[in-house]
């Protein structure tokens, strides 16, 4: 599993390279690409905006993909609860992105 932050067009832009090569490294490599949160990432999203920058590459075929869909979710939910109870334990308002902002991620949210 790879983990790494990208910041779509804007980062092609910056760096000279085009969306259809950053997916064929990918593909060439048999990877799949998807954003923190387990969704699907592919050409067809490239410009969405509000999308995290921080993304996920597993095998095409293998047992990261079942971590994806079964444990990435509640892991990241366990951990956003952990940070809003310390932020108002602190007397401070959560003003991050909630992980519910995000939609089609594998049913669990």
């Amino acid at each position: 599993m790879i983990v790494f932050e990208n910041g779509g067009q804007s980062s092609a832009d910056l760096y000279g390279y085009s969306r259809e090569e950053w997916f064929a490294l990918f593909e060439s490599a048999g990877y799949s690409v998807y954003t923190l949160f387990g969704q699907a990432f592919s050409r067809e999203n490239w410009g969405t905006p509000g999308l995290p920058w921080y993304f996920l590459a597993v095998p095409a075929e293998g047992p990261e993909r079942q971590f994806l869909g079964k444990q990435l979710a509640p892991l990241i939910l366990d951990v956003e609860t952990w940070w809003r109870r310390s932020f108002q334990a602190f007397g401070r308002r959560w003003a991050m992105p909630t992980v519910a902002n995000f939609k089609g991620l594998n049913g669990r949210w």
